[in-house]
């Protein structure tokens, strides 16, 4: 008997599939019976757990989650491989697809606070917060519909506590995670931190352990120059910045420190008053190209655009949430 070539495996592999997609189960679903079995949930968006999304978001231990919601796991057209036959031909349901979309979501580890975050939602109304979330919006949308992601700006949200930076860096991540962009979020202390600890079993910060921060499409850093400013914090994030940079990938990211190169203790910089004389001052006093090194804060200044918010803290009314 003459032996399969693999092109002929291939050929009857994607045969098998059609066939298997050509049948529609006849038992009765399990669960969410709202579904018909004479269309495609996630086409029609008529699924009222996912509304055409594909995907239900709640959160896993620290993080925010993803998982296939039921009318794609138990769709009688599909049999939840999100494929429609059409002419003996399979074709994606919708893509990015659901199951895409949630491997994205789940890899971006963005904190399990901020599961509900959505752009939409943004409800700072003081200051310029409202404006500032507009134009990120307005990023989001195009950078969505480009079909080249190199070379892109990103953009620093810088502002005071609370006003929403925070909230806002992971809206955008879970937005375009929807759209199949691979992005990642990381506080920078945190994973100074995580570094340190896998240094006590290693003796040098192997190419591998901060790959997956140079190879996705965007970089999400919270709380950029957050720590003591080291030589071992500056060496880590310019290999993550100069890493993306020669690469001319994405950053974005959100930071407490003041922005510009010119700097007064006593400016109005946040709509604050001047501090008096032997007051505290905090991290938004620190500029940032003093916190991360004029070597990453002209490749910053270079790639991504500088966006000041003004306002008041979230936290204190509860909307933080």
């Amino acid at each position: 008997m003459q032996a399969e070539t693999g092109c002929e495996k291939g050929g009857n592999a994607k045969k098998s599939l059609v066939d298997q997609l050509k049948h529609i189960q006849q038992e009765p679903l399990s669960r969410n019976a709202l579904i018909s079995k004479d269309s495609c949930a996630v086409s029609t968006g008529d699924c009222p757990q996912c509304r055409g999304e594909g995907i239900v978001q709640g959160r896993r231990g620290i993080y925010a989650s993803a998982e296939l919601c039921v009318c794609v796991q138990n769709c009688r057209l599909c049999l939840g491989k999100n494929m429609d036959v059409s002419g003996g031909v399979a074709r994606a349901c919708k893509s990015p697809s659901p199951l895409k979309r949630s491997n994205l979501y789940n890899r971006a580890c963005i904190p399990a606070r901020y599961t509900g975050a959505r752009l939409e939602k943004f409800s700072n109304n003081s200051g310029n917060c409202m404006e500032i979330a507009r134009n990120v919006t307005a990023w989001v949308d195009k950078l969505t519909r480009s079909t080249d992601l190199h070379r892109q700006k990103g953009f620093i949200l810088s502002g005071p506590v609370g006003c929403g930076k925070t909230w806002l860096l992971a809206a955008v991540a879970k937005r375009l995670a929807s759209h199949g962009i691979s992005i990642r979020f990381v506080d920078f202390f945190q994973l100074i931190s995580e570094i340190k600890s896998a240094l006590m079993t290693r003796e040098a910060i192997t190419s591998d352990f901060l790959r997956v921060f140079l190879e996705v499409d965007v970089l999400a850093i919270d709380e950029l120059g957050k720590g003591r400013r080291t030589d071992f914090e500056q060496t880590v994030l310019d290999q993550l910045v100069m890493g993306r940079y020669n690469q001319e990938k994405i950053i974005i990211a959100s930071t407490n420190c003041r922005i510009g190169r010119l700097y007064r203790k006593d400016a109005d910089y946040f709509g604050e008053a001047p501090r008096s004389e032997g007051a505290r001052f905090d991290v938004t006093d620190v500029p940032l190209f003093q916190a991360v090194g004029e070597r990453i804060y002209s490749r910053l200044e270079e790639t991504t655009e500088f966006l000041a918010m003004k306002g008041s803290d979230m936290r204190s009314d509860g909307r933080s949430s």
